[in-house]
């Protein structure tokens, strides 16, 4: 299966495309998105990651998680916003020096993550207390 039209080829690099329209965009610090990875347990949709900024973002149905009540460093992007999407070939790991921006989990289908899944995830991550001892991510 190919991906959708708003993810570049190979030869045009990186290019900006507006939220809202094929999709809102959930950020969240690249840290937080390991532990978010695990609990979705290969339910995720494609991630891309933003290592200069430090940050991952899923990709959900348009206005899917706007209602969302709010969480600790997650940021929804909705109509009005822009984001990076790099081509599908940038996927390169992290100890490979990939390219700044790349796909974390490589796009496929539509490219959208279930928003309860993802909001649930990301619930249970960002508010469930943290063990004795550990840093909360």
């Amino acid at each position: 299966m190919t991906a959708p039209d708003w993810v570049p080829p190979l030869s045009a690099g990186t290019r900006t495309v507006p939220t809202g329209r094929w999709f809102d965009a959930v950020q969240v610090p690249s840290l937080t998105s390991a532990y978010v990875l695990g609990r979705l347990d290969g339910r995720s949709g494609p991630v891309v990651e933003v290592q200069e900024h430090g940050v991952v973002r899923w990709f959900v149905g348009p206005r899917m998680a706007a209602g969302w009540p709010r969480l600790p460093g997650v940021r929804v992007l909705g109509h009005g916003h822009y984001v990076a999407i790099p081509p599908a070939e940038w996927c390169a790991s992290p100890t490979e020096g990939g390219p700044p921006i790349r796909w974390l989990v490589p796009p496929r289908g539509s490219c959208l993550t279930n928003a309860d899944a993802l909001r649930e995830a990301l619930a249970a991550t960002l508010l469930a207390p943290a063990p004795l001892g550990a840093r909360r991510a």
